[in-house]
């Protein structure tokens, strides 16, 4: 007399290969039911007995080479992989056509607010610009004018914004702590007795504001304690800070 087995599958596959998976998922089922497998970068195990066993699955750590969501210039860049997938799946960020993310590129202050408004899900539709320097026709112009009105962006003493200036990494840690009020979001002090050590070279209205994002764990500095508030941002960084 046969009897037939029930077995429950799961499929355990970590965030980053998950979203490389997603847009494959219907050839990896085609691919499990003609052979069996899931195919390449998909590892099996099976547990338990023949009344209740469980087959789990779970991807390599580096994702199947003929996904098409994978970056293929983060080699050296794995502190920043996390950060730059996140925002891939959340749509902050797209996938070129050549796949490159280019993280050691620098970001402009309009790139960066872009992410940043993007990444925090507010909408961004109304082009009028309360800037002296932000044309209502540039691409964006609607990323400026929600900054404006959650507090992000209060811009400079003459009205302007700078948005084609590299955004230094004091303006990074002045947007990212103003994002967090605006979203009411508490988190745990990580660096308390952090010190740093060239406080003196940021301008006064980012002091604030690198104090918190250091404390925070949004912002590291070097060893040395050297936060460079003047230094320009890679695209990388920005990543990882949103």
């Amino acid at each position: 007399e046969k009897t037939n087995i029930c077995r429950e599958a799961a499929i355990a596959i970590p965030y980053e290969s998950f979203l490389q998976l997603r847009d494959n998922i219907s050839d990896i089922i085609a691919e499990y039911k003609k052979t069996g497998n899931f195919g390449s970068g998909i590892k099996s195990s099976v547990s338990g007995n023949s009344s209740g066993g469980k087959k789990e699955y779970s991807a390599d750590t580096k994702p199947p080479q003929n996904l098409n969501r994978s970056f293929s210039d983060l080699e050296n860049y794995e502190w920043a992989r996390d950060g730059i997938y996140y925002l891939l799946g959340k749509s902050v960020i797209a996938m070129p056509t050549d796949g490159k993310f280019r993280p050691a590129d620098k970001v402009t202050r309009a790139e960066f607010i872009k992410m940043l408004i993007n990444a925090m899900g507010v909408n961004a539709s109304d082009k009028s610009s309360p800037y002296t320097d932000v044309d209502e026709n540039a691409w964006y112009a609607p990323y400026f004018a929600a900054a404006k009105q959650t507090g992000i962006v209060t811009g400079y003493p003459d009205g302007s914004v700078a948005p084609n200036e590299n955004v230094k990494r004091q303006d990074i840690a002045v947007f990212a702590v103003r994002a967090l009020e605006f979203l009411g979001a508490e988190l745990e002090s990580v660096n308390n007795n952090a010190e740093i050590a060239d406080m003196s070279s940021a301008d006064d209205y980012a002091e604030s504001a690198i104090e918190n994002a250091v404390r925070l764990g949004i912002m590291n500095g070097s060893d040395g304690g050297l936060f460079v508030p003047q230094g320009i941002t890679s695209r990388a960084e920005a990543a990882v800070v949103i």
